[in-house]
């Protein structure tokens, strides 16, 4: 086959298609209920990773105001102690 500019077009269409049904799929898929149930009993099964909506909010807030302050210093201390204790706790 010879590859021209319109192989290319072809080829990119096919693509595009494939992932407008795919996301089709998703969608139809989300509005199911055992969908739905499977992802809130796999939500309320790890609770390790509960999010506080209300700080959330009040960051997205913050940047969205330019008033947001990063401390670089502490975010690089942090980093450092934390691979500092992953390598200890290799060795050990």
């Amino acid at each position: 086959m010879k590859i021209n500019s319109t192989t290319s077009h072809i080829q990119t269409q096919q693509a595009d298609q494939a992932k407008a049904k795919s996301a089709e799929k998703a969608t139809s898929q989300s509005a199911t209920p055992s969908f739905v149930a499977h992802l809130s009993s796999a939500a309320t099964a790890d609770t390790s990773r509960d999010i506080d909506a209300a700080r959330v909010s009040e960051l997205q807030a913050a940047i969205k105001d330019g008033k947001l302050e990063v401390n670089a210093e502490k975010i690089a201390d942090s980093l450092i102690e934390s691979v500092k204790d992953l390598l200890t706790s290799e060795a050990a």
